[in-house]
């Protein structure tokens, strides 16, 4: 019987790549979505008075209020997208915590893309993108339950080094032309 090799700390499941990418690119366009939310809301927020066309459908809200609410959906969008980022770079690392933020943000964006899978009529490009939604989320949050071997440190390997900045190269000290001998 042959026996196989144990797979090295280096070889990362496909699909925790994928999911990781996804992730991360998901990631940084709803944090630059949250981003424009957050700036259209304050721009809204000093517009002034509530256009006439708008009294009736926003009631007694004044348009701070509105602007507020703007700002604070937008900080909230950019703080999920930071997550996705940041639980993408941490499975890419094989970090637990970034397998789990991963699967805890591919599970609630694929919960919140099924709201859009059943367009109203003259909406089906929205339903189109909601699938595509639904479908990069659920992957991700499956891929990364799926790869749980991979993330727990095998009998006799040690856990993953943890990542350190580079060093900036140190220059040796100056010497004073005075002090030169010569």
């Amino acid at each position: 019987m042959i026996q196989q090799p144990a797979p090295r700390a280096d070889d990362r499941p496909t699909r925790v790549t994928v999911a990781a990418v996804m992730l991360m690119v998901l990631g940084g366009l709803v944090s630059l979505v949250g981003l424009l939310f957050t700036v259209l809301g304050l721009l809204v927020g000093s517009v002034g008075e509530v256009p006439a066309e708008l009294q009736d459908q926003l009631g007694n809200l004044s348009i701070s209020s509105l602007g507020g609410l703007v700002v604070v959906l937008g900080l909230m969008l950019a703080g999920y997208g930071a997550a996705g980022l940041a639980g993408g770079i941490g499975a890419l690392l094989r970090r637990g915590w970034g397998r789990g933020t991963g699967m805890i943000v591919g599970g609630i964006g694929a919960i919140f893309s099924m709201s859009g899978v059943f367009p109203t009529r003259g909406a089906e490009i929205s339903a189109v993108i909601s699938l595509a939604l639904l479908a990069a989320f659920s992957y991700s949050a499956w891929a990364l339950v799926s790869a749980r071997a991979w993330f727990t440190p095998r009998e006799g390997e040690a856990p993953p080094a943890p990542v350190e900045p580079p060093s900036a190269p140190v220059e040796p000290p100056s010497v004073p032309p005075e002090s030169r001998p010569g």
